[in-house]
C-alpha cells in the first residue's frame, strides 16, 4: 500500500511538471509573431520533464491557430535562414514551386523561401487554397490539425508498466 501511495504521488508530481500547451512562460509554451500578410514565426519550448518532440507538435498546432486567424486553410514551414530575393517582382511567380533542390515559396515581394520539415522554431507561410506542387507532409490542413488531440506528454503522465 505504501508503494502504491508513493508512486501515485510521484506520478501526480511529475504530471504537474510537464509543460502544458500554453502561452510562453517561465516553464515553456508557445508564441508567435506575424511577419507579413501570410508569413509568421512560431516558437515552442518545453521543460526537462516533457519530451522534446512535444515542442514541435505544439509549434505545429500554434501555426494552425495563427493560420486560421489569418484566414488561411493550409500552411507550410519555410526556411527563413536561407532565402533569395528577386528585385524584378513583376516577373516573379508567386506561390509554391518545385525547383532543383526542393520546393520553394515565393512571396509577392519576391522573397523566396525553401520549404522544410517543421521543428519547435520555424517560420511558416499560409495559403487559402491547397497547393498541389508539394509532397504530402509538407502542407498542413488547419482543420485537421486543430481537430487533433494534443500530444501525449503534454500534461498527462503515463505510469510505466514496471511500476504496476
Amino acid at each position: 500500500m505504501k508503494n502504491f501511495l508513493f508512486f501515485s504521488l510521484l506520478a501526480l508530481g511529475v504530471q504537474g511538471c510537464t509543460t502544458p500547451y500554453q502561452n510562453m512562460g517561465a516553464s515553456g509554451g508557445v508564441e508567435s509573431t506575424i511577419i507579413d500578410d501570410n508569413v509568421f514565426e512560431v516558437k515552442a519550448s518545453v521543460n526537462g520533464y516533457t519530451q522534446k518532440s512535444v515542442a514541435t507538435q505544439y509549434a505545429i498546432r500554434k501555426a494552425a491557430e495563427v493560420s486560421k486567424s489569418l484566414g488561411c486553410s493550409y500552411y507550410s514551414a519555410i526556411n527563413n535562414n536561407s532565402q533569395t530575393y528577386d528585385q524584378n517582382t513583376s516577373k516573379t511567380n508567386i506561390g509554391l514551386m518545385t525547383d532543383k533542390g526542393g520546393v520553394y515559396y515565393t512571396s509577392s515581394v519576391g522573397t523566396r523561401y525553401r520549404l522544410v520539415k517543421p521543428s519547435s522554431r520555424n517560420t511558416y507561410v499560409c495559403f487559402n487554397e491547397k497547393p498541389n506542387t508539394v509532397l504530402p507532409g509538407l502542407v498542413f490542413n488547419v482543420k485537421y490539425v486543430l481537430s487533433s488531440d494534443l500530444p501525449s506528454g503534454s500534461g498527462r503522465f503515463k505510469v510505466p508498466n514496471s511500476w504496476r
